[in-house]
C-alpha cells in the first residue's frame, strides 16, 4: 500500500571513471567490466528502493556530477591506467549509461537528467573548461534522447561549470569540486556562499570520493562517493575513497524524506 504521497527520488551520479584500471598485488580490481556491473547495481538498487514503496513515484531525478569517464593527461603516467583513449571510453560509457536510464525509464513515469562537468574529462588547461570530455558524454546522451521520443528520458546538458534545478519546488545547485567537508571555517563559508548566491535548499558535489552530508538550517548538502575503490594516487595520499551514491526523496513537504547511500557489489 502506498501513502499517496508523490516524491522525485534524486540519484546522484559521480566520480564513475568509466576507463580507469586499477591493480593490486597484480590483480585488477578495477576495470570496465567491474565499473560496469557496479553501475548496475547502482540502477539496480534504484528500482528495488524499499524506501520507494510508502510513495507514488512521479519522477526519477538523475545528476550526472562529472568524472563520468577517466580522460587521460590528467596526471603524468596515466595512460598505464585506463583502458583506452578518451573517445573510446565516451563510447562505452554513453553505451552503459544509456542503457541504466532505460532501465529507470521503464520503472518510473520520467527519467529528468541534470549534468555538470567534472575535472577528469577536460582536454587541457590550456582550453575552456567546458571543453570536457563529460560535456561530449553528455550531449551524446541528450541527441539519444531526443531520437529515442519514447524513451521517457529528458537529457538537460550544462551551460557553465555548474547547473541549477527545481524538483518539487525545492532548488537544487550541483557543481563537481565542492569542499572536503562542509563544517569547519574555510569551507562552511564557501558552501554558504553558494547556497545563497544559488538560493539552495540542496546542493549535490562530487570529486572527492567519500559519501557524507551535512546541514545548515533546512538545507541538505551532499558529498558523493566514487564507483572505483582507492587507486595508487589515493593510496599514496592516504585519501579514503567510498564506492557509494546517494539517493534522497523529494516531496513537496520535505526536502529529504529519506537519505540513503547506493553501494556496488565489492
Amino acid at each position: 500500500l502506498t501513502s499517496g504521497v508523490g516524491i522525485s527520488p534524486i540519484l546522484m551520479l559521480s566520480d564513475l571513471h568509466f576507463g580507469e584500471v586499477i591493480e593490486v598485488n597484480g590483480r585488477e580490481i578495477f576495470n570496465l567490466r567491474i565499473a560496469e556491473e557496479g553501475f548496475d547495481d547502482i540502477i539496480n538498487g534504484v528500482i528495488g528502493c524499499p524506501e520507494l514503496a510508502p510513495y507514488v513515484v512521479d519522477e526519477m531525478v538523475v545528476i550526472l556530477g562529472g568524472d563520468i569517464i577517466e580522460g587521460e593527461l590528467i596526471f603524468p603516467g596515466q595512460a598505464f591506467e585506463t583502458s583506452g583513449d578518451a573517445y573510446s571510453q565516451l563510447k562505452k560509457a554513453a553505451a552503459i549509461i544509456w542503457n541504466g536510464l532505460k532501465a529507470l525509464a521503464r520503472e518510473f513515469p520520467v527519467v529528468r537528467v541534470y549534468c555538470t562537468p567534472g575535472n577528469h574529462g577536460r582536454t587541457s588547461h590550456l582550453h575552456s573548461q567546458m571543453s570536457n570530455w563529460d560535456n561530449v558524454l553528455y550531449f551524446t546522451l541528450q541527441m539519444m534522447s531526443s531520437i529515442d521520443t519514447e524513451s521517457g528520458i529528458e537529457i538537460s546538458t550544462p551551460h557553465q561549470m555548474w547547473t541549477d534545478f527545481e524538483v518539487r519546488g525545492w532548488r537544487v545547485h550541483t557543481r563537481h569540486i565542492g569542499v572536503t567537508q562542509a563544517v569547519t571555517g574555510g569551507s562552511a563559508k564557501k558552501v554558504m556562499t553558494w547556497l545563497l548566491q544559488h538560493e539552495a535548499d540542496l546542493f549535490f558535489y562530487g570529486h572527492f570520493h567519500n559519501p557524507e552530508m551535512y546541514s545548515m538550517g533546512y538545507t541538505r548538502i551532499f558529498k558523493n562517493g566514487s564507483l572505483p575503490p582507492a587507486n595508487e594516487f589515493a593510496e599514496k595520499l592516504g585519501f579514503l575513497d567510498s564506492r557509494g551514491q546517494w539517493l534522497v526523496g523529494v516531496t513537496d513537504e520535505n526536502n529529504a524524506a529519506f537519505i540513503k547511500v547506493l553501494l556496488p557489489r565489492l
